[in-house]
């Protein structure tokens, strides 16, 4: 235990924290805090989140039929909300605009006529719908009726009677008609869009921390000959393997350290009151091959960075093993953060689990179920497996 501390302080230097903490922070501000500062961007998509928000609250993580008809008289409630907020308003009374359905119109027909005359605006009118959109509950009566026109036309026609779902393969059509007969929940865009990018920037940043917090491992010790001394003995020996414990060690408590500070403002932002919504939504076409909840899959993105993070940390030991000088082992962990990094974990933190396909040239080949935990495990496997080669090659190796 004494040897394991000892290699533990020699990867913990203050030095490299203290570099990690300064790019982690630089990282952040740069790529991953856009997903935290406009979580909901706009107030369309702050409209859905708040709606979103008091259904679960009343309703639960799904919308049963027998509760479908209550949302008819929260439209009405909405409505006449709406007509309250514009009864002072001049400049809608002098157009007679006294009830949404008057301002819809009114608003429709004002598109109409733009687009009849090749999209020449005009500007008050632009100012006044905007006003009247940004000072009312507008945009929650809009999310409202867009919310129950998906509900009843699923309702009335399930995805499945449609033309396009003969386009899926029979695999895929039968995850779809699971899916359908299940619950459909309240899961914002907002929040499954902002959870996918946040996860994926964690992935890559728990990478590169990785990659940086364990190259100079092996490297100073054959900077400074304590290799030597070491295989003077098959005892020393086993300080080796000691060495690769506490480096998956490290990789383990820093990729995991990376997922609780990641979590901390994004958990601020309030997604968790839709822990145990299913993925599926009414208003979405958007399939995974499980049928799980956010909460679920909130645990599978952060077992996946996890993996991602053990792999990097196992290659980077590798690689620094063979590595005399720290600028080689810098052309090193270069190409290796890159592969690992950014396509590896750009490739699987990319809408995990879903129906999903990459390009090859021009060709588009559908990702087939469970490719990402395939080529995770590969990734973690391959790891292990240098490792174990490693260590056999060194046992090997004469006094």
């Amino acid at each position: 235990m004494r040897v394991f501390l000892q290699e533990w302080k020699k990867i913990w230097r203050p030095g490299i924290l203290v570099a990690l903490l300064v790019l982690g922070l630089a990282y952040f501000y740069l790529f991953s805090n856009f997903y935290i500062e406009y979580f909901c961007n706009g107030p369309t998509a702050q409209a859905e989140f708040d709606l979103a928000s008091e259904w679960v609250e009343t309703y639960g993580p799904t919308m049963e039929p027998e509760e479908r008809q209550a949302l008819d008289q929260q439209l009405e409630e909405e409505k006449a909300t709406f007509a309250q907020e514009i009864a002072d308003y001049g400049p809608a009374a002098a157009l007679g605009i006294t009830t949404y359905d008057a301002f819809a119109s009114y608003q429709q027909a004002y598109y109409t006529a733009v687009q009849e005359q090749d999209g020449e605006a005009d500007m008050e009118t632009e100012q006044f719908l905007h006003k009247m959109m940004d000072n009312t509950n507008y945009y929650r009566i809009t999310e409202l009726e867009n919310y129950l026109s998906a509900y009843d036309g699923k309702a009335d026609t399930p995805w499945s009677q449609q033309e396009g779902f003969l386009s899926y393969t029979g695999e895929e059509q039968a995850q779809i008609q699971r899916l359908e007969d299940g619950g459909r929940g309240f899961l914002p865009d907002a929040v499954q869009f902002s959870t996918i990018n946040y996860a994926k920037h964690l992935a890559i940043w728990s990478v590169l921390s990785v990659v940086l917090l364990l190259s100079p491992t092996f490297v100073r010790d054959r900077l400074y000959h304590t290799r030597a001394v070491q295989w003077s003995s098959r005892t020393g020996r086993r300080v080796w393997k000691v060495q690769l414990a506490a480096g998956l060690c490290g990789a383990v408590v820093l990729t995991l350290c990376n997922v609780v500070l990641y979590a901390i403002p994004f958990v601020g932002k309030g997604p968790l009151r839709f822990w145990d919504c299913p993925l599926f939504h009414w208003c979405r076409d958007d399939y995974t091959w499980f049928d799980g909840t956010y909460g679920q899959y909130l645990l599978v993105l952060v077992g996946m960075v996890l993996l991602l993070g053990v792999a990097a940390g196992g290659m980077t030991m590798f690689l620094s093993q063979y590595s005399g000088q720290y600028v080689a082992m810098l052309l090193k962990a270069i190409p290796l953060f890159l592969v690992v990094g950014v396509l590896a974990g750009g490739f699987l933190l990319n809408r995990p689990y879903y129906f999903r396909t990459i390009y090859l040239g021009d060709q588009a080949v559908p990702v087939p179920p469970g490719g990402e935990a395939i080529l995770l495990g590969s990734l973690v496997l391959l790891s292990v497996v240098l490792l174990f080669w490693a260590c056999r090659r060194q046992n090997r190796r004469e006094l």
